[in-house]
C-alpha cells in the first residue's frame, strides 16, 4: 500500500511541456489530462531522494534504486502529473499503480507487478506488464498490451486496432468494431470474453486450453 507520510515535495511548473517520462519502482503514478502549462507534484522520502527535471519541453522523473551499493524496492514515490492532452507519456514502474487519464498522443507503459488503469485516451496505447492487471475504458486509437499473468480489460473500445498478448492471463474486450480495424487475441490458458456490435467483426482468437465467449450485438443497441 502507498504510504501518504511522504515528507518530501518537489513541485514544477511544465510551461511548453512535449513529453513525459516517468520511473519510479514503487508508489503511484497519476497522469491527467488538464489545461496549460501543466503541473507536476513529486512526494517522497527526503532521505530517498529522486530526480526531477524539466528541461527542452521534456520532463523526467526519475528514482535510481541503486544507492550506496544497496538495492531499495520498497521506498514509495508518488507522481502526480497534469499535461496538455498533446503530451507523449512514457511510464516505467515495477510495483507501483500507474493512471493515466484524458491524453490524445501515445502513452507507454512498462510494469511488473502493477496495476494499470486508462481511461478516455485518444492516441495510440502500449503496455507491457508481468503480472499487473491492466484495465482500460473509451480507447479511441490502438491498444497492444503483452502480459503474462495479468489479466486485462477494455471497456467501451472505439480502437481501430487491438492486439493482446497474455500466457495465463484473462482477456475482456467490449468492442465497438472498426470495419477497417484489426482485432487479434492470444492466450495460452487464459480465458477470452469478447462483445462486439458488428455482424463480421475481424476479430482473431488463439488459444491453447483457455475458454472463448463471444456476444454479439447489433449496433443499435
Amino acid at each position: 500500500m502507498t504510504r501518504t507520510s511522504l515528507d518530501e515535495l518537489v513541485e514544477l511548473d511544465l510551461d511548453g511541456i512535449r513529453e513525459a517520462h516517468i520511473h519510479i519502482i514503487s508508489g503511484a503514478v497519476a497522469a491527467t489530462a488538464g489545461p496549460a502549462p501543466g503541473v507536476v507534484r513529486v512526494r517522497f522520502d527526503t532521505d530517498s531522494p529522486v530526480d526531477v527535471s524539466f528541461e527542452d519541453g521534456v520532463l523526467e522523473v526519475r528514482r535510481d534504486p541503486l544507492r550506496g551499493g544497496w538495492v531499495h524496492f520498497r521506498e514509495d514515490v508518488v507522481v502526480e502529473l497534469v499535461a496538455p492532452e498533446d503530451v507523449l507519456v512514457r511510464v516505467g514502474v515495477v510495483s507501483a499503480s500507474v493512471v493515466a487519464r484524458g491524453f490524445g498522443d501515445r502513452v507507454d507503459v512498462q510494469t511488473v507487478s502493477g496495476a494499470v488503469v486508462l481511461d478516455d485516451l485518444g492516441g495510440p496505447v502500449r503496455v507491457k506488464t508481468v503480472s499487473g492487471d491492466t484495465e482500460a475504458r473509451a480507447l479511441r486509437d490502438t491498444l497492444s498490451v503483452n502480459t503474462v499473468s495479468g489479466d486485462v480489460t477494455l471497456v467501451d473500445g472505439r480502437c481501430a486496432e487491438v492486439d493482446a498478448k497474455t500466457v495465463s492471463g484473462d482477456v475482456i474486450l467490449d468492442l465497438r468494431i472498426d470495419p477497417e480495424g484489426s482485432y487479434a487475441v492470444k492466450t495460452l490458458s487464459g480465458d477470452v470474453a469478447l462483445r462486439v456490435d458488428a455482424d463480421q467483426p475481424r476479430v482473431q482468437v488463439r488459444t491453447m486450453s483457455g475458454k472463448v465467449s463471444t456476444v454479439r450485438t447489433t449496433s443499435d443497441q
